[in-house]
Formats: C-alpha cells, sequence, structure tokens
C-alpha cells in the first residue's frame, strides 16, 4: 500500500514564499507534523503547515510543539513533492 497526500496548496505557498524572499531555499524552516501512520513496515508522519519565523510557531497556541521539527527548505519541498504523487 502507498501513501499519498494533497500537498498543492503548501507546495505553491512555499514557492511563492522562496520566491517572494520570505524563505531562502538553501535555508531551514519549521515544519509542524500530524500523526505518524504505519504502513506496513514504513511510517509517515504528514505536513500541517510550516513556519519560516520562528517566533509564529512560539506564539501560535493551536501548534502541538511536539509535533514541530526543523528541516531544510529544499527537503520539505521535494518530500510534499514525492508524497503529492497520485497513487
Amino acid at each position: 500500500m502507498k501513501l499519498s497526500y494533497d500537498y498543492n496548496d503548501l507546495i505553491h505557498e512555499l514557492h511563492a514564499d522562496v520566491k517572494e524572499g520570505l524563505v531562502i531555499a538553501d535555508g531551514q524552516i519549521k515544519v509542524e507534523r500530524g500523526e505518524t501512520i504505519v504502513v506496513g513496515r514504513k511510517s509517515y508522519a504528514s505536513v500541517i503547515d510550516y513556519f519560516y519565523d520562528t517566533d509564529d510557531v512560539d506564539q501560535m497556541k493551536d501548534v502541538n510543539q511536539e509535533r514541530v521539527q526543523t528541516i531544510k527548505v529544499t527537503e520539505l519541498m521535494i518530500e510534499m513533492l514525492k508524497m503529492n504523487e497520485k497513487i
């Protein structure tokens, strides 16, 4: 069984943020992840949202801080593009 997610909106938002200079393409970004799903021997925690200003993460009460991780912008984009594929 394969997993896929509809990351179209997040992909477009991240691309626009990079283009506008709000996010540095080779920099790092904070990502909030969802619940981990296990399929067979693989597990995946989907991307819920990203934050390019660390103060945003601290100020948002709805964000589960335990599910926030730092990741390279390029790695995030590659992950979302890969997981966005139709199955």
